[in-house]
């Protein structure tokens, strides 16, 4: 729980060190773990077919069949099992008669008794050929073990050589060094390389961490969702990667994300955003029609590192414009409206402290008298006819902006 805590915190190059280095170490050490058992099925196989292939050859022999028929059989058998063991690097070489007592042995002591193993029987009852793994006199071991006959199909004997299995372990441990160093180099290549991968996609994604990136998707969707302009965007090969819900609306789409991957030409034949993939230009402000609905659209492509990865296209409704143009007329028509009226206001203002300079008090009172009786005609007018209070009050406003 706590080294998962203490993961999460790293930074994501660090991360994706640590775990691919350890999916490296896992798989170099499982593949050296199989390549080992499969050494050392393949050495001792290869070590059983030899010992067989000898004890088959040694009860062939012309020698050892006729040894049988002399007084002491052990005297020319015990030279042969010598010159064959040691021809042969074998651990041991033992010929046994057809009830399973020696007649060689590598220990002069053991020659006469019976042969350790309990794995004669095939071969002394059913005549047969066959590697065995069982503990002799002198330690567990591979052996081979064939029946001998003589010219009239007859069995004899036996002869049975073998390899102890604990010298094989020294074959598997010259093996398992090899695997080890093999190991070793492999992890060490895979982890230099897991670091140089991981660099390069730190770099890839702009040095941001995997929460950065998700802070900047919510708010490139929310900033896309945000804003009246429809947008689309497209990749390299023309196919649609973003579209906001304003756009999904003016191209009659039930729902924006069914066509995310499409090509831009299958819901906008006439788009012109393959020409700003192609040759790099913006367009701005350019007038066309989609399902019957003239649109005004801006064009601009994107680019990384001087790359055009893509474009984008905004656009609205010229409805909509031409109306936000009347609306700013509009509003434009009222602020030079209010804009003389305090002029003219201002003027009346200038008029009367003339006068009050002038001590012309009576022409003064005359100008406000005038003024007052005015406003109050046509706040009185208004009033009568206009039956809501608030209306009357924008109205009245509207006329006497600096009342």
């Amino acid at each position: 729980m706590g080294s998962s805590i203490i993961l999460k915190t790293l930074k994501l190059q660090t991360r994706f060190a640590y775990y691919s280095s350890f999916l490296i170490f896992l798989i170099v050490t499982l593949a050296g773990l199989l390549f080992y058992v499969t050494i050392s099925d393949a050495l001792q196989t290869q070590i059983g077919n030899r010992a067989l292939y000898l004890a088959e050859t040694t009860a062939s022999r012309g020698d050892v069949i006729e040894a049988f028929h002399t007084d002491n059989p052990s005297k020319s058998l015990q030279t042969i099992s010598d010159e064959i063991m040691d021809a042969a690097k074998a651990t041991y070489v033992v010929i046994g008669d057809k009830n399973g007592i020696r007649y060689t042995h590598p220990l002069a002591d053991r020659i006469g008794k019976s042969m350790v193993g309990d794995d004669n029987d095939k071969a002394l009852i059913n005549g047969e050929s066959y590697v065995s793994i069982a503990d002799g006199s002198m330690g567990q071991s591979i052996r081979g073990k064939a029946p001998i006959f003589d010219t009239n199909g007859a069995i004899l004997g036996v002869v049975s050589i073998g390899y102890l299995t604990s010298e094989l372990d020294n074959l598997y441990f010259l093996y398992l060094d090899n695997i080890f160093y093999t190991i070793i180099i492999a992890l060490t290549i895979g982890i230099i390389g897991s670091i140089i991968l991981s660099r390069n996609i730190k770099k890839q994604i702009f040095n941001l961490e995997p929460n950065e990136i998700a802070n900047l998707l919510t708010e490139k969707n929310t900033l896309i969702e945000s804003v009246r302009e429809a947008i689309i965007t497209v990749n390299d090969k023309g196919e649609i990667t973003t579209l906001n819900n304003a756009a999904a609306n003016i191209l009659n789409l039930p729902d924006a994300a069914s066509i995310i991957g499409d090509n831009i030409k299958q819901h906008i034949p006439n788009t012109h955003l393959l020409n700003v993939l192609m040759n790099g230009e913006k367009q701005l402000d350019k007038l066309m029609i989609v399902n019957g609905d003239e649109i005004i659209v801006n064009r601009v492509p994107m680019k990384v590192k001087g790359k055009i990865v893509g474009a984008v296209a905004s656009f609205r409704l010229q409805s909509e414009i031409e109306q936000m143009a009347i609306e700013l007329s509009q509003v434009k028509q009222y602020t030079e409206a209010l804009r003389a009226q305090t002029h003219e206001f201002n003027n009346i203002l200038y008029t009367i402290s003339g006068l009050i300079q002038l001590n012309a008090s009576d022409e003064a009172l005359t100008i406000i008298h005038k003024e007052v009786q005015g406003h109050s005609s046509l706040t009185q007018f208004i009033t009568n006819r206009v039956k809501d209070p608030f209306l009357n009050g924008l109205i009245i406003g509207f006329f006497n902006p600096c009342a």
